[in-house]
């Protein structure tokens, strides 16, 4: 029996010595800083996505941001003539509507004026 024993505890021993080493994961990080505040992004993958990432915040900035003054959206809120959106405007314009709709009133995306006279718009 203890033959039996000694001779399991040694190939077990040797399956474990011998097991092949499991590649680390190799996990990306990327971050930077958009829209007044930081991002950190963490994925499996070696793969770089800085660029198509920064090209996405490129484009909400273009459209949608209240603090860039050649936005769409800042040029909505002067009132500036001929102004021609993009998709991701007409999508987020659309959903506000719907959602004002669905609550009432109570979420009003007309707020510009209170929001900047708080300060927190400019």
């Amino acid at each position: 029996m203890k033959k039996i024993f000694t001779i399991i505890s040694l190939l077990f021993l040797t399956l474990i010595c011998c097991k092949t080493k499991q590649k680390a994961k190799s996990i990306t990080k990327l971050q930077g800083n958009i829209f007044g505040t930081t991002y950190l992004i963490m994925y499996d993958n070696p793969k770089i996505y800085q660029k198509s990432i920064d090209s996405i915040f490129s484009a909400v900035n273009k459209s949608l941001s209240t603090y860039i003054p050649n936005s769409d959206i800042s040029k909505i809120n002067r009132n500036e003539p001929n102004i021609i959106v993009d998709d991701l405007f007409v999508e987020v314009f659309e959903k506000a509507k719907r959602i004002h709709k669905e609550t009432d009133g109570y979420f009003d995306p007309t707020l510009g004026q209170l929001i900047n006279a708080y300060g927190f718009g400019s």
